[in-house]
Order: C-alpha cells, then structure tokens, then sequence
C-alpha cells in the first residue's frame, strides 16, 4: 500500500477482493483501519463478495467510516458472505447520523442468506432521510429480502426525484 503521507491525499478509495476465499475478517479490519488516515476522500468503494467477511468487520467499518468527513460515494459489495441484518444497520445508521454529503450509494447483497427485510427498511430510512442522495443501486438477488422489502427501497421514488434508483427486483 502507498505511504501514509500519500494516501493522505487520496479523492477515491477502492479495494476488492471478490471471490478470495482467504479473505477474512482481519483483512478487512486491516482496510477499515486505513480509513481513519484518509479523511480527504469523497469516493470509497469496498468489494468483499465471495469473501469470508462476517459482521464483525462491518461492524469495525461502522465505527471507521465516520473519520470520513468528505465522503460522498459508498459503494460496498458484500454478495455470497455471511453478513446480517445485525451489522448492516449498524453501518446504514452511521451512514444516516454522518455528516457526510452522500450523493450516490451502492450495496451489493446477493446470495446473502442472512440479509432480510430489515436491511431493505434501513435503506429506505437512509433514502429518505438523506436528501442529498441522488443515485442509489441495491443489488438484492438470491437474499433474503422479499418482494415488500425491494418495494419499500423502490418506493422511495414516489416521495422524491433521484438520477437513478435501482434494484434489481425481477
């Protein structure tokens, strides 16, 4: 990785590890840890798909993203791991109460069993709450979200204008 004096000056932040099975909790600890020292960047994309990442490192990514004043870009890919409700709100809170200026946020969930309708409502809740939001994409395939949870982020539009929402809802 770069020396810390240049990752300082960092805009955009992506990392991804899709289908590394030795990928764990800890590498991802590692990358979140990071974040504290890379306050100026608006863009951070995160792609842990087909990883071994559980809650506990979204968790830890919930305590660090907020370190990021700038940010205006989330975008985190979590498909076929074994993350949960428990965590995803957790961060989806943080990213609600931050004082970012959120302008575009992506989340990828396919094939994660223990993702649910109560991830689909938080996102909502954030859609709403978060006026500056102008694009959003929610990859939901093979989840546990059903059809009512996709509606309730879809519907979001009726209540106000975005660039671009999309889920993939079949």
């Amino acid at each position: 990785m770069n020396s810390i004096s240049t990752m300082r000056r960092l805009s955009q932040f992506k990392i991804g590890f899709y289908e590394c099975c030795k990928v764990t909790d800890r590498t991802f600890k590692n990358v979140a840890d990071k974040l504290e020292q890379l306050m100026t960047i608006s863009k951070l994309e995160l792609e842990f798909g087909r990883s071994k990442v559980t809650d506990e490192a979204i968790l830890v990514l919930s305590e660090k993203i907020i370190h990021l004043l700038k940010l205006s870009v989330f975008i985190l890919g979590l498909g076929r791991t074994k993350v949960s409700d428990e965590s995803l709100c957790q961060l989806l809170q943080t990213l609600q109460i931050s004082e970012f200026q959120l302008s575009e946020v992506a989340f990828g969930f396919d094939e994660c069993l223990g993702v649910t309708n109560h991830t689909a409502q938080q996102i909502r809740e954030l859609l709403l709450n978060r006026k500056t939001v102008k694009e959003a994409t929610v990859w939901t395939w093979r989840s546990s979200i059903k059809e009512d949870g996709k509606d309730a982020i879809c519907n979001v539009t009726s209540s106000r204008s975005f660039n671009y929402l999309y889920t993939d809802i079949i």
